[in-house]
């Protein structure tokens, strides 16, 4: 678990550095496809069994960016319903957006000047054939430098 925990976190930090992509916002209620870079590129994401436990990991992250995944790591340790961990992290691939993106707000940059910002998606597995519908964590820029805003390939 703490190769992803690291994974994700430089995944983040690149993120804000080196992110390649289209367009600023996250996908539309009824996008089917991976949330990607404009390279293809799919980032590792945080996602959690509920909208509640994505507000906490976000709201750990208002006091620093970096309190991101040591809350993440505490609710991952926890089991959900069915005895899984109630957050993971991975790249989601095919996903559907079940619902229109929650605006959960800014965050503080330590690392330039790029202003970050965070949704709640509410995706699910059914292009991929499955049942399952969780909550993914979704990181946004906004720059005058378009080579660091993040968003879908359509």
């Amino acid at each position: 678990m703490r190769n992803h925990v690291s994974r994700w976190g430089l995944s983040l930090l690149a993120l804000t550095l080196l992110a390649t992509t289209v367009s600023a916002a996250p996908p539309d209620q009824g996008f089917v496809g991976a949330i990607v870079y404009k390279n293809g590129t799919e980032p590792d994401r945080i996602a959690c069994d509920t909208l509640d436990l994505v507000k906490t990991i976000y709201a750990a992250g208002t006091k620093s960016l970096f309190a991101i995944h040591p809350k993440y790591r505490e609710l991952a340790a926890a089991k959900g319903a069915n005895g899984d961990p109630q957050c993971t992290v991975g790249a989601y691939r095919e996903v559907r957006v079940l619902e229109e993106p929650v605006f959960l707000g800014p965050v503080e940059n330590p690392v330039g000047d790029a202003e970050l910002f965070f949704w709640a998606l509410h995706v699910d597995n059914s292009p991929r054939g499955g049942s399952t519908d969780y909550w993914i964590l979704y990181l946004d820029t906004k720059s005058d430098r378009p080579w660091l805003q993040v968003g879908t390939e359509t």
